[in-house]
């Protein structure tokens, strides 16, 4: 997604560093350590840090697991911590998570989910489910180990959950306040992802911009590409979250 700044004029020097992650698809009886890219990544990670190049923030932008089962995110826990070992970070600080299509378990998916989902042709429609906790714990149930690895890895005041699965957090660096904003874009996921069938809804957007809006630079991740959604959540979407202008 887009990266939106707020027109106002960063300390002489300030800089910021990210590290962005997706697409590991841990898969059962995978031990990541058994993964060459994986090793490598880690070692390349250690030299960076050694040469005080290691980056500040870390965003993992989805499809952590492949079929979203639980031991699928315990062997992604274990790269994690690794990886927070490795760059000198405390994930419950510096890590950012969303999830993707992959963290969903399509097996927790009920004929009544996709009866609520069907029936949701307008932002109106999106924006009245997602502001209804108690359908959206109901929807959760298909994301319920993701967002239960978010609270291992992040802790509980940080983790994602089903009634409001999209946060933001504001980090200070070298003076100045960068909000991440977590917009989940897998919340609906489902059999019908392929033709268009995603959303996020302009309700997570406005919310997360509306507490993001004192930040000299807002940061917006998800794991789909805004051109994946549904049509009308897509055209909304474009308008809300407007890409930096070119400098000149």
């Amino acid at each position: 997604m887009h990266l939106t700044e707020k027109p106002t004029t960063p300390p002489p020097g300030a800089h910021l560093r990210w590290l962005h992650l997706s697409d590991f698809h841990f898969q059962p009886g995978q031990r990541w350590d058994r993964r060459a890219s994986l090793r490598a990544l880690i070692r390349h990670l250690g030299e960076l840090r050694e040469q005080e190049l290691a980056p500040d923030l870390v965003f993992v932008t989805g499809d952590i697991a492949w079929t979203g089962r639980r031991y699928e995110f315990q062997q992604a826990e274990r790269f994690f911590h690794q990886l927070a070992e490795t760059l000198k970070l405390k994930p419950e600080e510096s890590f950012f998570l969303v999830p993707g299509n992959h963290d969903v378990d399509r097996r927790a998916i009920g004929p009544a989910d996709d009866l609520i989902l069907d029936h949701l042709r307008s932002e109106d429609d999106v924006g009245r489910v997602l502001s209804d906790a108690r359908m959206m714990d109901a929807l959760g149930r298909r994301l319920e180990e993701f967002y239960a690895f978010t609270e291992r890895l992040l802790g509980p005041a940080r983790g994602l959950r089903s009634g409001r699965p999209w946060r933001v957090d504001v980090r200070e660096i070298r003076g100045v306040p960068i909000a991440v904003l977590q917009l989940n874009s897998a919340w609906a996921s489902g059999p019908g992802d392929g033709e268009k069938g995603l959303l996020v809804g302009a309700v997570q957007v406005e919310e997360a911009l509306a507490e993001a809006s004192d930040a000299f630079l807002r940061i917006a991740r998800g794991h789909h590409p805004i051109a994946d959604l549904r049509d009308f959540d897509s055209k909304r979407l474009e308008t809300a979250l407007p890409s930096p202008s070119p400098a000149t």
